[in-house]
């Protein structure tokens, strides 16, 4: 499921992913969780298309959210994963 295919009537509802590699499946069980609920969520291994600027598309979503999920587990920290938590927290 990518997202176009749930519609959000305000793209400001959208809640944003952000993970460690290594965090991967449990975060995308959320991101499924939400979307199966008719929530408006974006993760980029689900939605970002081939070809598309992945930097400017990030910020753009960034930008553009409600709500950010940032896992906070130590692989995140221990491989210094901080930059966008610094962007959505700015």
């Amino acid at each position: 499921m990518n997202r176009s295919s749930v519609k959000s009537s305000h793209s400001s509802e959208l809640t944003f992913f952000s993970y460690a590699k290594e965090d991967r499946q449990r975060v995308l069980e959320v991101y499924r969780q939400l979307r199966a609920e008719g929530l408006d969520a974006w993760i980029d291994v689900e939605d970002l298309l081939p070809g598309q600027d992945w930097e400017l598309e990030i910020l753009s979503k960034i930008s553009c959210s409600l709500r950010t999920c940032l896992p906070l587990t130590k692989l995140r920290e221990q491989a210094g994963l901080h930059s966008e938590r610094d962007l959505t927290c700015s």
